[in-house]
């Protein structure tokens, strides 16, 4: 991935992974900030694509 940046990418030493949303934060995301599936760009945040 960063030889295909075409530019110098910073990476911090102290690198961590984002944990997974709970089950609660995905319903606030998607019945409450964005239920017409708008900043998605329609794919569900399950993976899914919207029907």
């Amino acid at each position: 991935m960063l030889a295909a940046t075409g530019f110098e990418l910073l990476v911090p030493d102290d690198l961590s992974t984002t944990e997974l949303p709970t089950a609660e934060e995905l319903a606030i995301l998607r019945e409450e900030v964005d239920p017409h599936l708008h900043a998605t760009a329609g794919v569900r945040l399950d993976g899914c694509e919207a029907g």
